[in-house]
């Protein structure tokens, strides 16, 4: 198993660090050279600008740089012999120690799997698929948590992501979150063996307004509303549709509640 750390040039910090805490676990971490804003290789411009070099969306270029950074990590995943499995780990995590049973997990994985979420917290229903005493379970994410920090993925999933869509509107969480358009079957960790973002971000650093709700920023991208719910059906069934939207009631109810508290 691989494991590739997506890292600026600049955030040598960051790289030392990382590749600290996966010596630490026998691992052997490779570093992928982040991309910086829109200074991007050429087969990945017509995913983000226009033929004149503009940026074709709402995205900022701290956004695009590290969209396509993650495009070429997967485009290392497709360039492999062999179908080996891969973390790709941007470099501000925190690890559990259930990360060290990674490699476990994976061997276990359901023969359909194509993308593992690990820093993904849940915030709405799950599907428990099976569990890991004193690890966490596997899961299927009613609303899969937008966020990019660490995954494991295939080559079925990095194909599958690579040419789903050519132009991409939003940023790389956004699009992961929605297997009903790229169509990667997707699978979780509960609860999550990373934690992400614990250092101030470089995105941020780069530039661009992300004051706005992804939903107003990236309206443009459009909802395939009957594509995410015969991707439902299909994952959770008609029962579990109910009981996933029930159970999501009743969190935003009790959210509320203690909100104004």
């Amino acid at each position: 198993m691989r494991f590739l750390v997506i890292n600026l040039d600049r955030d040598a910090d960051r790289l030392r660090y990382m590749f600290e805490e996966l010596h630490k676990r026998g691992f052997k971490p490779e570093r992928i050279s982040a991309f910086l804003g829109t200074s991007i290789p050429d087969d990945l411009k017509p995913h983000f600008l226009t033929e004149n070099g503009d940026i074709d969306s709402a995205m900022n270029k701290g956004e695009i740089g590290c969209y396509a950074s993650h495009l070429y990590a997967m485009q290392q995943i497709l360039a492999q012999e062999e179908d080996e499995p891969v973390c790709i780990m941007e470099d501000d995590l925190h690890f559990d120690s259930s990360f060290a049973h990674l490699p476990q997990i994976v061997t276990e994985l359901p023969e359909d799997w194509e993308i593992l979420r690990i820093s993904n917290p849940a915030k709405a229903y799950y599907d428990t698929v099976k569990t890991w005493q004193g690890i966490g379970a596997l899961v299927r994410y009613w609303r899969v948590p937008n966020t990019a920090g660490a995954y494991v993925m295939n080559k079925a999933g990095a194909r599958k992501f690579l040419t789903y869509q050519i132009l991409r509107k939003r940023p790389i969480d956004e699009d992961m979150r929605r297997p009903w358009e790229h169509g990667m079957e997707s699978y979780g960790i509960l609860p999550s063996p990373i934690t992400n973002n614990i250092f101030d971000s470089s995105i941020d650093a780069i530039g661009g307004d992300r004051s706005l709700p992804a939903r107003k920023r990236f309206a443009d991208a459009g909802n395939h509303y009957g594509q995410e719910w015969r991707y439902r059906v299909r994952t959770f069934g008609l029962f579990g549709c109910l009981k996933a939207m029930l159970a999501t009631l009743l969190f935003k109810t009790r959210y509320k509640k203690r909100s104004r508290h």
